[in-house]
């Protein structure tokens, strides 16, 4: 099928009743290592870089050309997908470059402040017919991305997730739930429970590396549509040796959130 939109994902999830997965990748032999392993699968998913492991891709052409090039070799639903971007520069070389889904995190800032921020980027890039989510609440932890542990996690607010959702007209809604960036992480279900009851669109939960494998039935049938993996992969990819051990791993979580044999 090769590229689809982020939007067509989700949907597809919601209807089919999965959670696609989303993995944080830092270079084309990574990359190729995640496709081979969502391949076995039958699997769609998120194929995701952020605002620094953009920067490990070698050479001049921009990551994304390469992961279009990439992902016309295999014969899935795959969104390319910028991961927690706040840079106008790097937002507007991801959409020249064909990304076919966007992250937006002002989680930091007041939730007035996030909602202005979202509403700027909205203002000079058409998201509609690709995909927007954005993160309400912080997210604690170390990961690839997060240099330093994030100590100050911060739930997200059911009431303020409604405000978020009609003011910024996203697609998806990056939750803060007790998951973390990295390894290790507390559920919490009540929270998880108010959110899905406010808001009728599809939640995101960072922080799968952490999150046991027992958890995704019920996050799935709290709204849970998609779930990002990146430490765990990260850790599992030292080097190109390591390409059927990441295969294999990329495809159990496939397995695992049911999201095997729907293309």
């Amino acid at each position: 099928m090769g590229k689809v939109s982020g939007i067509f994902l989700l949907e597809d999830a919601v209807n089919k009743n999965y959670i696609v997965p989303g993995f944080n990748i830092s270079s084309i032999s990574m990359a190729k290592s995640v496709l081979e392993g969502a391949q076995l699968a039958k699997a769609p998913i998120f194929l995701q870089t952020n605002m620094k492991n953009l920067k490990n891709f070698p050479g001049t052409t921009h990551p994304g050309e390469q992961l279009n090039k990439l992902i016309k070799n295999y014969d899935l639903p795959i969104a390319i997908h910028l991961d927690h971007a706040s840079e106008i520069s790097i937002i507007s070389d991801a959409y020249q470059n064909h990304y076919s889904s966007f992250m937006l995190d002002y989680s930091n800032y007041s939730l007035e402040k996030n909602i202005a921020k979202i509403e700027k980027v909205t203002k000079k890039f058409n998201f509609v017919k690709i995909g927007l989510e954005a993160e309400l609440g912080v997210i604690e932890g170390q990961s690839e991305l997060f240099d330093k542990n994030e100590d100050n996690a911060l739930y997200t607010d059911p009431c303020q997730a409604s405000i978020f959702i009609q003011k910024t007209k996203i697609d998806s809604l990056a939750i803060s739930i007790g998951s973390k960036h990295g390894l290790g992480s507390a559920i919490n279900y009540k929270i998880l429970a108010k959110i899905h009851k406010k808001i009728n669109k599809p939640l995101v939960v960072h922080g799968g590396s952490g999150i046991e494998k027992d958890n995704y039935v019920k996050l799935n049938n709290f709204g849970v549509k998609k779930i990002n993996f990146g430490t765990k992969i990260h850790k599992i990819f030292s080097d190109e040796s390591k390409h059927n051990e990441l295969a294999n791993y990329v495809k159990s979580i496939c397995y695992n959130l049911h999201a095997d044999n729907k293309i």
